[in-house]
């Protein structure tokens, strides 16, 4: 059998925890440090995000997160941090213009981006004109980082979970023949194209392709066209409301009984509410998810002790463990501020701090973050697994981990 690249990794990458341990509990502290800035003028930072419309709930938490990051890291060696926050209610051209109006009214010298595709295009284009550090925590398509001297992608790039999640199902699962089954969008297809593209160089084939309308309500026909002999599995992703009628429409076709679901990518697919969602309907495919494979960028039970402080920060303050990756994916992302902010003796002009936070190389809750080449981060991957922890809640756990994935994914 194939050994995974995970595997590859593994024994390296516990080895490196066990040496590297002290220094990393001294890393998670390293904000808190009795350090004194030269320049203590406040740091400016603003966030757009979807507070209204579909993505609501994924606004609130990433504005949640960097307001519980920046209240845990404190003024940076005595420069205060303020936060304007701007709602780009679902719209493209909305939050590009939420972005300028933070840039050229409320001066904020570095933007928190948005986490949807389409809205990111549109603030990177703005961000480049105005040659001001836009930061994404979550994962980016590889081409807006060709568009942007000025984009930092904390998060990553596509790739990383694409090709993370095609080397798991074909080298650990055994699949070589699937389907994939996703929305029609621009950003939906790129996820799906990103991993047919790693499936196929490892040798498996994606045998059906189903690109689904946004009005879709009712996925029988979809699951009823789909061939099962010799399929090993479905590829699937979508969010939301067509995610909650995607799992039913599974059930209810007794297709779960026939091919396993695994995600192309678990974001508002397999995350807490949709399971939730499941479960008070009363369907059983609050069972079928269970389970579910995802690739991520944190999950809370992460075997660090950066995440075991982060953990116990977070549930001393909202008295509940996190739930989906975001909050691990903003916390590391504001570290990457500090870290600029501290390396540059608290000189925040745009060039400086951007150039610093191209520099940073740490250990964070979510693992290891490196910029190597571009301004995507290489950063640790996880698979996770749909699990219902023992409080009645829906959760992820860590499969294994692959270490240091570039953002080009694996090759």
């Amino acid at each position: 059998a194939a050994e995974t690249k995970a595997a590859e990794t593994t024994a390296a990458a516990e080895s490196e925890k066990e040496t590297a341990a002290a220094e990393t509990e001294e890393a998670t502290e390293a904000a808190s440090e009795d350090i004194q800035l030269s320049d203590t003028s406040p740091l400016k930072i603003g966030l757009v995000c979807d507070l209204t419309g579909n993505e609501a709930t994924t606004g609130e938490l990433t504005q949640k997160s960097l307001e519980f990051a920046i209240k845990q890291f404190g003024d940076i060696g005595g420069k205060p941090v303020e936060l304007v926050v701007e709602d780009a209610g679902g719209d493209a051209a909305a939050a590009a213009d939420k972005v300028r109006k933070m840039v050229e009214e409320d001066e904020v010298q570095v933007v928190f981006g948005p986490t949807q595709a389409g809205q990111k295009a549109s603030v990177v284009a703005y961000c480049d004109e105005a040659e001001v550090p836009l930061i994404f925590a979550n994962g980016t398509p590889v081409y807006l980082f060709n568009t942007s001297s000025w984009l930092i992608g904390s998060g990553g790039a596509n790739p990383q979970m694409t090709s993370v999640m095609a080397d798991y199902v074909y080298n650990e699962l055994g699949y070589r023949k699937v389907h994939i089954l996703t929305m029609d969008n621009t950003g939906f297809r790129a996820f799906a194209d990103d991993f047919n593209a790693s499936f196929s160089k490892l040798g498996g084939e994606v045998v059906e392709e189903y690109y689904v309308p946004f009005s879709v309500g009712d996925w029988s026909s979809y699951f009823a066209a789909m061939s099962t002999d010799g399929i090993d599995g479905i590829m699937a992703w979508s969010t939301g409301a067509t995610a909650i009628s995607l799992w039913k429409s599974y059930n209810e076709m007794g297709m779960n009984e026939k091919l396993p679901i695994t995600a192309i990518l678990s974001s508002a697919f397999t995350d807490y509410y949709i399971c939730s969602a499941l479960e008070a309907s009363g369907s059983g495919a609050a069972q079928d998810i269970l389970g579910t494979l995802a690739p991520s960028s944190y999950c809370y039970d992460i075997d660090s002790p950066q995440n075991a402080e982060f953990i116990e920060k977070w549930t001393a303050e909202f008295g509940e463990i996190p739930n989906t990756n975001l909050s691990g994916l903003v916390y590391d992302a504001y570290r990457v501020v500090v870290e600029a902010v501290k390396a540059t003796d608290g000189d925040t002009s745009a060039e400086a701090l951007r150039d610093a936070m191209l520099a940073v190389d740490f250990t964070g809750v979510t693992g290891h973050m490196t910029f190597p080449a571009t301004g995507a981060a290489a950063r640790d991957t996880y698979v996770v697994e749909v699990v219902k922890l023992d409080d009645g809640s829906y959760n992820y756990s860590v499969v294994t981990c692959y270490n240091d994935v570039p953002p080009e994914g694996l090759q």
